[in-house]
């Protein structure tokens, strides 16, 4: 704001008469001036009685005074917006800030006139309005402008006011914008205040009450994203309430902007089916909004919008990849690529997308490229974006591959669907740097074969052109040719044309293009090569040798002259016909040969042979020939019918081999082998022989080892043609071993009379059957028994009759002949084993004898009458009240008595058993015998059951001992553990543990233990909390309020005494100074602890304030004895004033009573004046001091009515 001049304020006034007389008032007080005033004098006024219409209309230049020369112009410099410049009409109304305003009034200058401005100040005072009061604000606006709640009567309030929050909402600016959001719902008071300006006073301030009314809240909507290949059968039920939250209740449902869909029946309907809309509408963008209605208009109804969105998937199925462009190797350094994806014949939305690409080749790498404005009609509704050429350095095929794309402008739920490529060539220059040439030597007349290989990565497989030249005897320039390159190798012809001088020619490759891909380099490699001459056959001569059907037959060449590496082509014809065969052989000194192959000779008889043509191999140049021979293809022996017979000898016997089924052979050669145990290749021998057969002795060398082994004749040659016949005959024959008596393992058992007693033989060989011959001797005799055995493994056992062993003692066996019974081979020996035959024991004095015990104690049995054994096993077995058969104890035997345990296992029941051993074993010679009438009966006696005990809980205050455990008597045994055999007496202390209890019967029986866990209890006293024993007694505290001031985890209890003292009711009121005595009792186990809290009890804790309490001061009483009002005494004051004191007096002033704590009532007795008189009725007065926070002291009256 533009400050104003400083003028001498006038007075205020009611109306425009009283300013402008004022205004003169001061114009004529103002200091005179010789000079001419055209402009008139400056003025200054005040308004400040805002309010005034006449404010409307002030002329200003009335102000100016008589001097004034009218035509002139007015400004306002301030720019307060209130001055009409053309009429000089001031409109304060218009002025909305309040403050001191100058306006400027200019006259054209002119002669005589040297001041031609005047200033007009105005001072605007401030003026605040009027508000409605009241209005009405909705919780949801943060932006309400107070001004609003006024009446709207002119003129407007002034804006450079402030407002002040009556309600310290925090809420309100000073410029009155209030946020209702803030404070929340409730009735808030705002007042807008003005200050005071020059000499006008402030106006009073005016104020605006807001009722702030609830916003409706629509809820947060959450929108449903899915993708159009979701499972909508579980959205076909979707209560839209699921997809709020923080909603009001009772709002209403409707179909949003995006169209309908029919699932909203009507404004309480809230659940869709989903999928129905899917079928019907597709992928797409579906709303339902949810309306709710505020409390009061003030506040607008608000709507929540569910936005379900089915996404559509992108499918680019018979989509194209174009990868721009293809290069040669020389061109990577200024090239740059392009991919651009056509979608095919489905359109693509319009917009943003993320392509994420994967490349293939030289260099593997992904990459994700970001496309704006992809698939736009305008530039070919295609999506295009560049590669990074720095990527791309290396020579070969890469494959640019599309995997992923995401339309960024979506929501991306779905996995669009996408899957092209295109190949991306980088093809070298083709070079033959490294490359060599080949070319086989030329003839005369004939083109030159050239091979060219080279790296296969700068010569990729293809079609290629040429350029070369030829110097030396045979010179050509700039010739031309087409090849195929495959795995670097290219192929092609000289024509012979060019050939045609012979001797060194040199080729020269010039250039080298690939008609694939364009791409060409210039070259230099060279190879020399020769033009040869043909070769000179007119002195070769052939001499063909007869040969065996099936086998290659020799043919013979001379004349042949320089060549040393030959190639013909042959043809037979005769008996054996076939087409041209090629054969290549070397020659020396003229001469060579070659075989015709055995397939070619497949039928006997004459076969004449051709040679066709004759090639040198060295130079590659061949001519055709006219040669010819011929020969005799004879049959080979007719081996079909060939056997041979090998029978089995006996080691050291002669093997003799009968051949028949020869034919008509007769004199022959054979070829063999021996393999198996014995091994012989190689071998071979002539024979002659008659009518088809022939006899032939294996040498005995060839026969030595014994086993099987295998004669085969592996061939047989007719030894006048020469023709042999291979066979494959085998026959298998045995050498067969003698049985090696020396080598037999004899085990005979030492066994008991009367038993079977077996022989067992090992080391008996293969065999599988042999008769042995064997003879006894000793306590038992018998010569040339003989025993047929059947052999396992080598082994064989039998058993030696009984009428040959009688007798107990020492008898000796003997082996004198064995015989194989698989191959008739037999062997004599003496081979002896000696054994026992034991006697059984003696029991025709044994008794046993069994004790009576208790179940499950040890229960011995005793047997005698076993003479000189010294262990023995005794079989027994029990009947009666226990059962069992065939157990066993080994034991020791003592002057012929023998002691065993009887396992308690066995011995379940209690009753009368009886034992029978049943047989006595002689451990050392295992020899027993069986037992029929010896036995012993025993009882059991039964055990009490357990005794019933339940686990103990003692106080810790008690000293438990174990003579406090139940049961307990004499019958009861009290152990400290389970197997402990140790008695507890009766004085024991008990600790914290496990105890067990048995009782015993009559018969001395003790039963099983009953184990009884001991627990003693220790409980931890209450505690108590800091300054937890003070209170104020007009709060009447009683022992509940004590107990809620300690620490405890279970139930409190108070006494009045620390030991031995009366258990006191929850509920006693608390005396001020009084001992409590606090024990924590646990009922769980009924124990209290054995500490005790001590509380002395203060009431005098009470707040500053007695307000706070119902405290009052009587003002009568009755003390006429009937118990009831019979004092004057002030409730409470001990508790909030506890040094306090007061005085009774009666009307004449005598002092009549005085209390205190320590005496706090009075009886209506004089106890001042001496004698205690008894008061009469009447008015009394008392004076009460406080004694406490400078509190005055009061004074009162009271009645005495007796």
């Amino acid at each position: 704001m533009v400050q104003p001049k400083t003028r001498m304020p006038v007075p205020p006034r009611s109306s425009l008469g009283i300013l402008i007389s004022a205004f003169f008032t001061l114009f004529f007080l103002a200091p005179g001036n010789s000079h001419a005033q055209c402009a008139g004098v400056d003025a200054a006024i005040e308004i400040c009685n805002y309010g005034d219409p006449a404010n409307q209309s002030i002329n200003l230049f009335d102000l100016l005074g008589p001097t004034a020369v009218p035509g002139g112009t007015w400004s306002d410099p301030s720019f307060s917006g209130g001055l009409n410049q053309t009429t000089g009409v001031l409109n304060a109304w218009n002025i909305h800030y309040s403050g001191v305003y100058v306006f400027t009034y200019t006259v054209a200058p002119s002669p005589g006139c040297p001041d031609n401005t005047a200033e007009v100040s105005v001072t605007v005072a401030g003026y605040v309005g009027v508000t409605s009061p009241n209005g009405s604000a909705c919780s949801d606006d943060d932006n309400v402008n107070l001004f609003q709640f006024f009446d709207g009567s002119s003129p407007n309030p002034q804006f450079d006011g402030v407002w002040l929050d009556n309600d310290n909402t925090g809420a309100v600016t000073p410029d009155g914008i209030f946020n209702a959001t803030m404070p929340g719902v409730g009735t808030y008071s705002f007042t807008y205040t003005m200050s005071a300006i020059g000499s006008c006073p402030a106006p009073a301030p005016v104020t605006a009450v807001v009722t702030v009314y609830r916003a409706p809240v629509p809820g947060t909507p959450v929108p449903l994203i899915l993708c159009e290949d979701a499972d909508f059968s579980l959205y076909t039920n979707l209560n839209l309430f699921d997809q709020l939250s923080g909603e009001d209740a009772n709002g209403r449902w409707s179909e949003g902007d995006s169209g309908s869909t029919g699932q909203i029946s009507g404004p309480f309907d809230s659940v869709i089916n989903l999928q129905e809309v899917f079928n019907t509408y597709g992928p797409g963008k579906y709303q339902y909004k949810y309306t709710v209605f505020p409390e009061n208009p003030v506040c607008t109804r608000k709507t929540a919008t569910i936005d379900i969105i089915i996404e559509e998937i992108l499918d680019f199925t018979g989509a194209t990849l174009t990868v721009n462009s293809d290069i040669c190797e020389d061109e990577i350094a200024t090239a740059s690529y392009s991919v651009v994806l056509t979608p095919g014949n489905e359109p693509k939305p319009y917009s943003d997308y993320s392509v994420d690409y994967h490349v293939t080749g030289p260099t593997t790498f992904d990459g994700t490229a970001t496309v704006e404005d992809a698939f736009y009609g305008a530039t070919g509704n295609v999506l295009t974006f560049p590669l990074d050429a720095a990527l791309f350095q290396d020579i070969g095929t890469y494959t640019i591959s599309i995997d992923h794309i995401i339309d960024l402008k979506s929501y991306n739920v779905c996995d669009n669907i996408i899957d092209v490529s295109d190949e991306l060539h980088i093809y070298p220059n083709p070079k033959l740097t490294g490359a060599t040439l080949s070319i086989t030597q030329s003839c005369l007349g004939f083109d030159a074969n050239v091979v060219v290989t080279g790296n296969p990565v700068y010569l990729p497989d293809g079609n290629y052109q040429f350029t070369y030249s030829l110097t030396g005897n045979n010179i050509a320039n700039g010739e031309t040719i087409t090849a195929a390159i495959v795995n670097g190798v290219a192929h092609f012809s000289i024509p012979a044309s060019l050939l045609a001088v012979s001797g060194s020619t040199t080729l020269l490759i010039t250039n080298v293009i690939n008609l694939q891909t364009n791409c060409a380099s210039t070259a230099s490699l060279s190879k020399a090569f020769n033009v040869n001459q043909l070769p000179n056959v007119s002195a070769i001569t052939i001499n063909a040798a007869d040969a065996c059907i099936g086998q290659s037959a020799l043919i013979s060449l001379t004349g042949l002259n320089t060549m040393t590496s030959i190639g013909v082509t042959y043809q037979l014809g005769g008996a054996n016909v076939t087409t041209v065969q090629t054969a290549n052989f070397t020659a020396s000194s003229g001469q060579g040969s070659f075989t015709i192959p055995a397939s070619f000779l497949l039928n006997t008889g004459s076969t004449g042979i051709t040679i066709l043509s004759i090639k040198d191999l060295v130079t590659g140049c061949a001519v055709d020939a006219s040669i010819t021979d011929s020969f005799i293809v004879h049959p080979l022996p007719d081996v079909s019918s060939l056997s041979a017979i090998v029978p089995n000898v006996c080691t050291g016997q002669t093997v003799s081999v009968l051949l028949s089924g020869l034919g008509g052979i007769t004199t022959f050669r054979i070829a063999y082998s021996i393999s198996g145990a014995n091994t012989f290749t190689g071998q071979s021998a002539v024979l002659t022989a008659s009518s088809g057969a022939a006899v032939f002795n294996i040498p005995a060398a060839q026969a030595a080892n014994t086993g099987t082994s295998t004669f085969t004749i592996t061939s047989l040659t007719d030894t006048q043609t020469g023709c042999p016949a291979p066979t494959n005959i085998p026959v298998n024959f045995s050498i067969n071993p003698v049985p090696v008596v020396s080598n037999f393992n004899v085990i005979v058992p030492n066994v008991c009379a009367g038993e079977p007693l077996a022989v067992l033989l090992a080391n008996l060989g293969t065999a599988n059957s042999m008769t042995l011959t064997y003879n006894l001797s000793g306590i038992n005799s018998a010569t040339n028994q003989t025993q047929t055995v059947t052999v396992a493994a080598g082994s064989a056992t039998f058993v030696i009759p009984q009428a040959l062993v009688p007798n107990t003692g020492n008898t000796i066996i003997t082996i004198i002949n064995a015989t194989n019974n698989d191959t008739g081979c037999s062997a004599t020996g003496n081979i002896q084993k000696s054994f026992n035959i034991n006697p059984l024991p003696d029991i025709t004095t044994l008794t046993a004898s069994v004790a009576d015990a208790c179940m499950g104690d040890q229960v011995v049995a005793s047997v005698s009458g076993l003479g000189n054994l010294s262990t023995v096993s005794i079989t027994y077995s029990l009947s009666g009240a226990n059962s069992a058969t065939n157990q066993t104890a080994i034991v020791p035997v003592n002057a012929g008595i023998a002691a065993f345990i009887i396992p308690t296992a066995i011995l379940s029941n209690s009753g009368v058993s009886t034992l029978s051993i049943t047989n006595i074993l002689n451990s050392q010679t295992v020899c027993g015998a069986n037992v029929t009438t010896v036995g012993a009966s025993f009882k059991i006696n039964a055990r009490p059951v357990a005794p019933t005990a339940e686990n103990a809980i003692f106080c810790s205050q008690e000293t438990p001992s174990v003579s406090m455990l139940v049961p307990f008597g004499n019958q009861y045994h009290w152990y400290g553990s389970a197997t402990n055999t140790d008695e507890l007496s009766g004085e024991t202390a008990l600790t914290e543990g496990n105890y067990y209890v048995s009782e015993t019967s009559n018969l001395g029986c003790e039963s099983p233990r009953t184990m009884v866990t001991v627990s003693i209890a220790t409980i931890e006293p209450p505690v108590l909390n800091t300054d937890g024993a003070f209170f104020c007694g007009a709060d009447k505290p009683t022992l509940l309020d004590l107990t809620a001031n300690v620490s405890a985890t279970d139930e409190v209890r108070w006494y009045d005494a620390p030991q031995d003292g009366n258990l006191l009711a929850q509920d006693l009121l608390l005396q001020e100074g009084e001992t409590y005595y606090g024990v924590q009792f646990s009922e769980s186990v009924g124990c209290e602890s054995s500490e005790v809290l001590e509380v002395t009890v203060s009431l005098t804790d009470c707040n500053e304030n007695p307000s706070q309490y119902d405290f009052f001061i009587p003002d009568g009483f009755s003390p006429n004895g009937d118990s009831v009002n019979d004092t004057f005494r002030i409730p409470d004051i001990e508790f909030l004033y506890p040094d306090y004191s007061y005085e009774i007096y009666n009307r004449y002033g005598n002092i009549l009573f005085r209390g205190n704590i320590n005496k706090p009532a009075w009886d209506g007795t004089d106890n001042e004046s001496g004698g205690g008189k008894i008061a009469p009725n009447g008015v009394y007065f008392y004076v009460i001091k406080f004694n406490k926070n400078n509190a005055s002291s009061r004074q009162g009256r009271l009645y005495l009515n007796r």
